[in-house]
């Protein structure tokens, strides 16, 4: 497997917590896309699970790239993004997995373990978006809860295209709390993707 991470302490973490898993063998652990393009033995390697948000080129690139190289590696996304274009690029680009961190190791390992012996592995969440994106999103009302002053702002900053690391880095949290208050916004809107989102909020009166 090869695994990459500009977390460097995640990276750490995770390539030692699946080397103790008999099957899985972590052959190359790289910070970039760049890195894992240049050194990797990628004709050894079987799976590729790679963060999508990454400096550089792309966790999307990165993926395109290498089943383009090497068709037989089986490439997943292992992300904090579940927003509905982060999804279909990676699908797109050649992706058979999209694995949401957070995740308990066992779900991880078993994820892997399915991708490996020739399956696919996307989480329900990701699975729901898939089926609503082909037949399309029952009819719902607004939901009726108000979004708060902060969470107005991260609006704001996320229709200005900003990442969720550079929220994080604005608000002085971690890009994990960044993620949960994303996902209280899409609640309340009822929103599933960035775009939407923005959407429903300005159709609100929440943006200008």
């Amino acid at each position: 497997m090869i695994l990459v991470e500009d977390d460097h302490e995640l990276r750490i973490n995770l390539s030692a917590m699946l080397a103790r898993q008999p099957g899985l063998e972590v052959i190359g652990s790289y910070g970039t896309a760049e890195e894992a393009l240049a050194r990797a033995d990628w004709p050894l390697a079987t799976l590729l699970l790679s963060d999508l948000d990454l400096p550089g080129l792309s966790g999307v690139e990165l993926i395109r790239q290498v089943k383009l190289a090497t068709p037989g590696v089986i490439a997943a996304a292992y992300t904090i993004y579940d927003d509905r274009q982060y999804v279909f690029d990676a699908l797109a680009a050649g992706a058979v997995g999209y694995l949401i961190k957070g995740s308990a190791p066992a779900i991880l390992v078993a994820e892997l373990r399915s991708l490996a012996a020739g399956g696919a592995s996307i989480s329900p969440a990701i699975a729901m978006m898939l089926l609503e994106n082909m037949y399309g999103k029952p009819q719902q009302q607004v939901a009726d809860k108000r979004l708060t002053p902060r969470e107005v702002e991260m609006l704001e900053r996320l229709a200005e295209g900003q990442l969720y690391k550079e929220i994080s880095a604005n608000y002085h949290i971690s890009i994990h709390t960044v993620h949960t208050h994303i996902k209280r916004i899409y609640q309340k809107l009822q929103a599933t993707c960035r775009n939407e989102a923005v959407s429903n909020a300005r159709s609100h009166g929440y943006l200008s």
